[in-house]
């Protein structure tokens, strides 16, 4: 592959030069000399940046083996590969497990620290120009990609003053711990809005200005009607069809199609202001509200609507209930089994389906405290995205030394 040009007091050099790649323990040998337990990781431990511990096996192995595939505070972890994403990921081993090994699919890179500090290695192979060349000298199959111990020796890696691999890595760190910081915050916030959710939707909880008892549940055919009819395409004519993300996450608009495309296909046009629905994945939270953005376009014959009785319900309430845990679960219980996750509703049995209904002003109330939840936690979901974006550019532009750390951070470097 092609190299770009180092900066001054920069050198390159094959990953072997400066590191011992350690190859781990297969899995499923009998032992019969000096056994002794402890765990290991698996590929599935060895995330992108970050390792999951969450399940820690353990397996047998002799005292020597223990020894020798036995992790060491500082060592680079990286998967050997399997899917394109798993390939090469890893991150910095700080001892969280005492005695802990790895399996043979996970490398163990032990840098010479002396050369190349593990935490700038570990950022280099994350990065654009590590993930290029791990990319292009891999074993590849149908979204599938591996690379072995000699491919990883031969790695090129840049390797700047130590001084330097320090500042960096600490730069690149301070974007580590705000994007950590971020998502555990969209986790927490996600379990806040979900329980207020589920308490206002299920009236377990209600708002201190609604205190008058209503109706425990009501059918949906009660409050929603039908909002259009099947009709055939038009060959000679061409079409926009809408479709629907399963979880929650809306209607997406189709490239426009020849009405000859799509056959003798009979669709629905699409109304505003309607629930819609995937038949075969509403269980799995297919169901959105369509807008004016949709008027004229068409939905399959799997994606019926239906306008509300605005007098009795928010169209937005039904939503945010059916997305709910128990609003989802049933569904799932009123969706026949089928192949794989195919689990069609029937529009008629759609419309059994029971929910709590209060007055309109409370659902409106409701309606507004999940909107305000939602909007907060996109928020911090573009927050993230953007914070994700910035370190991507600052990797490809440290690592590669087009842009170099200050001598401020230099000096801070060499304090820590």
């Amino acid at each position: 592959m092609n190299h770009h040009t180092l900066p001054n007091g920069w050198r390159r050099v094959s990953l072997e030069d400066v590191a011992h790649i350690q190859t781990g323990l297969a899995i499923g040998r009998t032992v019969n000399d000096d056994p002794v337990k402890l765990p290991y990781l698996r590929v599935a431990n060895v995330q992108d940046g970050y390792l999951n511990l969450t399940e820690i096996k353990d397996v047998i192995v002799s005292r020597n083996d223990a020894e020798r595939f036995r992790l060491q505070d500082g060592d680079v972890l990286m998967t050997e590969g399997g899917d394109f994403d798993k390939l090469g990921r890893g991150c910095v081993w700080e001892s969280p497990i005492p005695h802990c090994l790895h399996q043979n699919h996970v490398f163990a890179v032990r840098t010479v620290r002396e050369k190349l500090l593990p935490q700038f290695f570990a950022y280099h192979a994350a990065g654009p120009i590590g993930r290029l060349y791990l990319l292009s000298c891999s074993k590849q199959s149908t979204n599938l990609a591996s690379i072995n111990s000699t491919q990883l020796k031969q790695m090129p890696v840049p390797v700047p003053p130590l001084r330097e691999q320090a500042a960096i890595a600490s730069l690149l760190a301070t974007w580590d711990k705000a994007i950590a910081q971020t998502t555990t915050l969209i986790a927490s916030k996600t379990r806040l809005k979900r329980g207020i959710a589920q308490q206002l939707l299920t009236g377990s909880q209600r708002l201190p200005e609604f205190r008058k008892s209503y109706r425990p549940s009501i059918q949906l055919g009660k409050i929603l009607t039908k909002a259009s009819d099947l009709v055939h395409v038009v060959a000679s004519e061409s079409y926009r069809e809408i479709g629907i993300r399963s979880h929650g996450k809306g209607i997406f608009h189709k490239e426009p199609v020849s009405g000859a495309s799509l056959g003798d296909k009979r669709v629905f046009n699409v109304v505003p202001g309607c629930l819609v629905l995937n038949i075969v994945f509403a269980w799995e939270r297919a169901l959105a509200i369509t807008s004016d953005e949709e008027v004229g376009m068409i939905a399959s014959h799997r994606f019926p609507m239906f306008q509300p009785d605005l007098k009795q319900v928010d169209i937005q309430y039904v939503l945010h209930y059916m997305l709910s845990d128990v609003g989802s679960n049933t569904l799932r219980l009123a969706s026949p089994g089928g192949a794989g996750r195919n689990r069609t509703i029937s529009q008629e049995q759609f419309l059994k389906t029971e929910i709590p209904l209060p007055p309109v002003e409370e659902q409106k109330k409701i309606v507004a405290i999940i909107n305000t939840a939602e909007a907060e936690l996109q928020s911090l979901q573009d927050k993230l995205h953007s914070l994700k974006k910035q370190k991507r550019g600052l990797m490809q532009k440290l690592l590669t030394g087009k842009i170099r750390a200050s001598h401020k951070l230099l000096k801070q470097a060499e304090k820590s």
